[in-house]
């Protein structure tokens, strides 16, 4: 017979477990955990250029879309929508990296 577990953490318990933490870890209201970490500068310029090129690629993507299906559709303005908040999301990931590297933020 399975043995069953309760995975369900109430809130003051998350509350006091974020202030029995470490300072490089804690855990806000809602159960999200916030976690420091060193990182090298390297691997950050690394991960900012893949976003770079993400960006570029997924407004290309955007572009050939539009110019090829249009909205007209439920599905294709649905996917069009996606694309969208693909680049605000990617946008987002480049000004966190580049205030992480300390690099102004256009």
């Amino acid at each position: 017979m399975p043995h069953e577990t309760s995975d369900f953490i109430s809130r003051d318990d998350l509350l006091d477990q974020s202030k029995s933490e470490s300072p490089a870890c804690s855990t806000d209201v809602m159960g999200i955990q916030t976690t420091f970490v060193s990182v090298d500068q390297e691997v950050l310029r690394t991960a900012h250029d893949a976003l770079d090129y993400s960006l570029e690629h997924v407004k290309g993507e955007l572009v050939v879309h539009d110019a090829t299906l249009g909205r007209g559709t439920l599905k294709n303005k649905t996917w069009a929508l996606r694309l969208e908040s693909d680049i605000r999301l990617i946008d987002q990931a480049i000004v966190m990296v580049r205030k992480s590297l300390g690099w102004p933020v256009p």
